[in-house]
């Protein structure tokens, strides 16, 4: 296989320069056939045939879509509801789910040979395999250009839904076949690196999941151990009301005129840049000093989902809904302990919010939280532990970005046409 910048484009005007020996085509022109479901939706039961929701679509990983039975998302309708609409959307491997409702643009491509039906949010694309490979077509709709084109069309639309007519037109550039195929042959390359690199992190997060439960309740080497409010604990532990032990700073609510995303002043903590360790928006106005955060301290979501995060970002401004949290005694809390232990309590508290409205963590949940509390020495090495695991988590996530973004980048050149592949 050979790679080689193209040097001979010619101008098309529906979208750009394409090389010389590429044509265009409209989708439906490259496709046997283009369906939805009918806008009669079938009743869902809890067993059947497979109900495919736009969510449960977008849950797959990377372009490949499959049926899983042990996934709690995944809905069913009766044998007689699936005969009646599988004369029209009658899917099949090989075949491409195409997101035209909410998420718009989003392809992939059906891998299993179980039957199902989709909601009226995904469309069903049937390649003409004398004209286009299928894997080669799923990385087409995928790309930035096909994505753009779906948008324009729902742009300024309230409720953001791309017609039949509109996904049948879109327009695709092709090239001879046998660069189709080498083409989708080197970005699966890439899918199945990511592939691997997910399967990695879901045993590590498997670990990380059963060593909590393990550390977090029965300790190190506990042979004794007693009934509490929280369930069994080692008999030497103490259980202790949290905030008698730590402080909490709450995110202020900063001026918004002094946002900006040029970079000036301090980096602004928003709920939405919590885990990413980096901010979109910053703040170039006056602040307070006990606002500032620092690497490596606990922070917390206070809308919608109670998470404790560390934050591993530059020095920042904590902002509204996000509090700080720490330990008041470092000799009788370590701060890594506390993040690892807090956790549970405060996805418990989520549960038990009254989910009427936007779910907000409130002075009153976190007084309610108890901990059990073993000595500091055991803490710390169960803080190591856990922080061991986690570490080679954020390596594998950092590596599946670092290959998400490589993809990326050899879509927009191996689709455009900029750099060519040859056997």
């Amino acid at each position: 296989m050979k790679f080689y910048k193209e040097t001979e484009f010619k101008d098309s005007k529906e979208i750009g320069k394409i090389p010389k020996d590429w044509k265009i085509a409209k989708l439906s022109e490259v496709t046997k056939k283009i369906k939805d479901i009918d806008h009669k939706m079938p009743k869902k039961r809890e067993e059947g045939i497979p109900f495919v929701s736009i969510r449960y679509m977008l849950k797959f990983p990377d372009f490949a879509f499959k049926i899983d039975f042990n996934d709690s998302d995944l809905e069913y309708i009766s044998e007689e509801d699936y005969k009646y609409h599988v004369q029209r959307f009658n899917a099949e491997k090989g075949d491409i789910l195409y997101s035209r409702f909410g998420s718009i643009g989003y392809a992939k491509l059906i891998i299993t040979e179980q039957p199902f039906i989709a909601s009226y949010s995904i469309v069903l694309v049937k390649p003409d395999k004398s004209k286009v490979y299928s894997d080669f077509l799923l990385c087409a709709l995928n790309s930035e250009r096909t994505r753009n084109q779906a948008r324009l069309q729902t742009k300024g639309a309230t409720n953001r839904n791309l017609h039949l007519k509109d996904i049948q037109n879109l327009i695709i550039s092709i090239p001879p076949m046998p660069e189709q195929r080498l083409i989708a042959e080197v970005l699966s390359c890439v899918d199945l690196a990511i592939e691997k690199v997910d399967e990695a992190i879901a045993r590590v997060e498997r670990l990380k999941k059963g060593l909590m439960q393990q550390l977090l309740t029965k300790g190190i080497g506990h042979k004794e151990f007693k009934e509490t409010p929280i369930g069994k604990t080692p008999k030497d532990w103490e259980i202790v009301r949290i905030t008698n032990l730590v402080n909490v700073v709450k995110g202020f609510a900063f001026s918004s005129k002094f946002f900006n995303s040029q970079k000036k002043g301090m980096p602004l903590i928003r709920i939405r840049d919590l885990g990413k360790n980096e901010t979109e928006a910053y703040y170039s106005g006056p602040y307070d000093e006990v606002y500032i955060v620092k690497k490596g301290d606990i922070l917390i979501s206070m809308d919608g989902e109670f998470n404790a995060y560390i934050w591993y970002g530059p020095v920042a401004l904590l902002n509204q809904r996000v509090c700080k949290i720490w330990s008041r005694d470092p000799s009788k809390l370590n701060d890594l302990f506390l993040y690892y232990q807090i956790q549970k309590p405060l996805k418990t508290i989520e549960q038990q919010v009254s989910q009427t409205t936007v779910k907000h963590l409130l002075d009153r949940h976190m007084e309610r939280i108890i901990i059990p509390l073993p000595s500091l020495s055991e803490q710390q090495k169960i803080g190591e532990v856990l922080s061991s695991i986690e570490y080679v988590l954020r390596l594998k996530k950092r590596k599946k970005e670092k290959l998400v973004k490589m993809k990326k980048k050899l879509m927009d050149l191996l689709l455009t046409g900029k750099v060519r592949v040859s056997a």
